[in-house]
């Protein structure tokens, strides 16, 4: 068996919510020494080529006030420039090329982003002894 200490983050919702829980637990896992791989796809994977992750609306369902939310926030790094510190740390970042075929993404685009271009079948290979969280 690998390291089942290793952490897969599977990225696929665009909301505030949910790309500051995936940041927040990649986060606490690479302060824990553990092997963190996320993988992007859809609305996150274009915020981040645009630098936007941190201004993603909350769902619409939510019982949280955006302003009170953000204000909450503000003083802590956001998850673009989270996920750009972790990535120095350990985290290592995977693009979907599927999501970059259908949404015109290039990996020069998102190479400074990065760290490989993977496609999910190669992803869940890669996590097959990892824990695997979906957000």
């Amino acid at each position: 068996m690998g390291d089942s200490r290793a952490l897969a983050i599977l990225l696929t919702s665009g909301t505030l919510d949910k790309i500051v829980s995936a940041c927040y637990l990649a986060a606490s896992g690479v302060a824990m020494g553990r092997r963190v791989d996320i993988f992007l796809s859809w609305e996150p994977l274009l915020r981040l080529s645009e630098g936007s992750l941190g201004v993603a609306p909350l769902p619409e369902t939510s019982m949280l006030e955006p302003t009170a939310v953000r204000a909450a926030m503000s003083g802590q790094p956001g998850p673009d420039q989270l996920l750009a510190d972790l990535r120095v740390a350990g985290l290592k970042i995977y693009a979907c090329t599927a999501t970059m075929k259908m949404l015109g993404l290039s990996e020069s685009e998102l190479s400074s982003k990065v760290d490989d271009f993977s496609g999910a079948t190669a992803f869940l290979a890669l996590a097959e002894d990892s824990q695997v969280v979906n957000f």
